[in-house]
């Protein structure tokens, strides 16, 4: 993973760099329609910052064998 994100984390926002918006949730980024805000950070921190302090872990999938 490379790239570079803006992570805001006082509103729980992650922005890509083509100024889009990630939704947790729906695992998907949408064209942002509030103001780009945050920190620049690094792939790794922006996932990290998903997957313990977003409120929307991903969780690994289960497979039953």
């Amino acid at each position: 993973m490379s790239g570079t994100y803006r992570l805001d984390r006082k509103h729980s926002l992650l922005f890509d760099a083509g100024r889009r918006l990630f939704d947790p949730v729906a695992r998907c980024w949408n064209n942002a329609d509030v103001a780009i805000s945050g920190q620049p950070v690094d792939a790794v921190t922006a996932v990290t910052w998903l997957q313990r302090q977003s409120g929307s872990p991903i969780r690994v999938p289960f497979v039953a064998s």
